[in-house]
């Protein structure tokens, strides 16, 4: 939620509050990540309701009017607007081995979000028939 609520506003303290919420969830998938291992048993996935802003970096000099250093990287950005947008966003799946090809919904260029709810039922019954 706080990625979203900086992404909402295009000052600079935005953006860096932004980076360390993205850090922070980057942080969080690295330790459930860890945590799963090797099992079996578990699915993880993550992915976003909606995007915002229309963030576009660039490692550019004078590409976009703004910039933020990370350690020893500057980058250039721009925010394209402060609401929702309509683009894409990414869905990662890790852990239990379920064959997604075999749904309708894999042919498909983009998921609408309640298809991660069948993709998921699809998974659990793929499981519980391997066993």
């Amino acid at each position: 939620a706080h990625i979203d609520k900086y992404c909402h506003s295009s000052d600079a303290d935005k953006f860096e509050n932004m980076c360390k919420s993205v850090s922070s969830l980057n942080k969080t998938v690295e330790a459930v990540m860890e945590w799963v291992g090797d099992r079996t048993d578990t699915m993880v996935l993550v992915t976003a309701d909606h995007e915002t802003g229309g963030l576009q970096i660039s490692e550019k000099a004078g590409k976009f009017d703004n910039e933020y250093g990370f350690g020893d990287t500057t980058v250039y950005y721009t925010f394209r607007g402060t609401n929702h947008t309509g683009s894409n966003v990414a869905l990662y799946v890790y852990g239990v081995t379920a064959d997604f090809t075999k749904s309708t919904l894999y042919k498909k260029k983009a998921l609408k979000n309640i298809g991660i709810y069948y993709l998921m039922e699809e998974a659990l019954l793929q499981a519980q028939n391997a066993n």
